[in-house]
């Protein structure tokens, strides 16, 4: 890897997964959803197939595609994204995430986790706070 990782852009309309490259060879994806699963629920959005692929673990890949998706919600005018995890909990909670809600998730014990999209205003839905909601 030459240290100079691109992550493509995020397509808003088809929740189509950004990937991380160097120079073309992949490093990891990501994607932004709606909603955890297929229904509507009132945490929105959902960072999705989070992967960096193990030989590029531990290093600037993950906050790459973390910087990628910050900001594909901003634009999208959201102040917080949300995650659901088995694995990677104490790793998200070392950047911020914080867990809201513990799920059975087809069997399984399930941290859901939101993080603040740096820059923004928190509304009670997720999305970007207007002048009425935002607390002092």
């Amino acid at each position: 890897m030459s240290g100079s990782i691109a992550v493509d852009p995020l397509d808003r309309h088809s929740h189509q997964a950004g990937h991380a490259h160097d120079r073309g060879l992949p490093l990891g994806t990501v994607s932004l959803r709606p909603w955890f699963a297929e229904e509507a629920m009132p945490e929105s959005p959902w960072v999705r197939g989070l992967l960096v692929f193990p030989e590029f673990r531990g290093g600037p890949v993950f906050r790459a595609l973390e910087r990628a998706v910050e900001c594909h919600a901003r634009d999208g005018g959201y102040s917080c994204l949300h995650a659901g995890t088995r694995v990677i909990e104490r790793s998200l909670s070392r950047r911020g995430w914080k867990v809201f809600r513990r799920v059975s998730h087809e069997g399984k014990d399930m941290a859901w986790m939101r993080k603040r999209v740096a820059g923004t205003n928190f509304g009670a839905d997720g999305r970007l706070a207007d002048a009425s909601e935002i607390r002092t």
